[in-house]
């Protein structure tokens, strides 16, 4: 992660999280355009994504290696692709922020805490900047559900991200942005404008396991190794254990006490 990212101490944590989403945009040149690949944001700060379905109170899971900084971001399946959109960038949030410090972040944080807010704030922005909002509301009725529409539909974001922002841009008011919020949903919105067939793909891609080729790979030497359990490698490719001895068909060591991630991750999905 560039050591460039820094934010005001004295600032508010929703400017903070503003800041370092203008940061993240200006380092990788982003501009206004949307971010397509969800998985941009974790490889920009060099952690690896994991989706699987975790438990009912669960979003996500941040594991950090305490040796080597590395940092495992998972988070659940969900049939809501642009609440999971926002999520990762959530968790990327707190990774700029330097929130992640433990072995393990569970997320049992308060929701209004300034680490909450912050990394929220980070998301709204870094998906859905508010230039871009900006140059898609220019002639059009900012307090128009087509107007909210075609924001959701280009940067991907749900219809509270969107009238957030919108909000933020000094478009409509807080009233104004609350009854959007309320009132609206991004499938019912897709289908009164013409556009759910590109929702309903998001959301089946959003609702499938996917691993990450770097985790699998790591998980996979360790394993054969003794020194991860057959849980791990199971886990990093959302497969039983068992098709995992199936399929390496080897016999490692029993696993010995490591201070790789991969232990915290075990505990934590055996426990859900």
């Amino acid at each position: 992660m560039p050591s460039a990212f820094s934010y005001e101490q004295n600032a508010s944590p929703t400017r903070q999280g503003k800041s370092l989403a203008e940061q993240f945009r200006r380092f990788y040149e982003l501009g206004d355009d949307p971010i397509d690949r969800i998985e941009s944001f974790t490889e920009h700060v060099n952690a690896d994504l994991l989706i699987r379905p975790l438990p009912t109170d669960v979003e996500a899971i941040s594991v950090k290696d305490p040796q080597t900084g590395n940092i495992v971001i998972g988070v659940g399946t969900s049939t809501s692709p642009y609440r999971q959109r926002f999520t990762v960038a959530h968790e990327v949030g707190h990774i700029l922020a330097d929130d992640i410090d433990r072995s393990s972040e569970v997320p049992q944080c308060e929701p209004n805490s300034p680490s909450e807010t912050r990394a929220n704030s980070f998301a709204r922005n870094a998906l859905c900047p508010l230039d871009g909002v900006q140059k898609i509301a220019q002639n059009l009725s900012p307090t128009a559900p087509g107007t909210l529409s075609k924001i959701i539909q280009h940067f991907r974001v749900s219809p509270s991200v969107a009238a957030i922002q919108l909000k933020e841009a000094g478009l409509i008011s807080e009233e104004v942005c609350n009854e959007l919020s309320e009132e609206w949903s991004a499938p019912k919105l897709a289908s009164l404008y013409g556009w759910r067939e590109q929702y309903n793909a998001d959301a089946l891609v959003s609702d499938q396991p996917r691993p990450s080729p770097r985790l699998v790979a790591d998980a996979t030497k360790g394993y054969r190794k003794g020194v991860v359990s057959p849980t791990a490698v199971a886990l990093a490719r959302g497969i039983s254990s068992e098709q995992v001895k199936q399929e390496l068909d080897v016999a490692p060591a029993e696993p010995q006490p490591t201070d790789s991630p991969f232990t915290e991750l075990d505990a934590f999905f055996e426990e859900g």
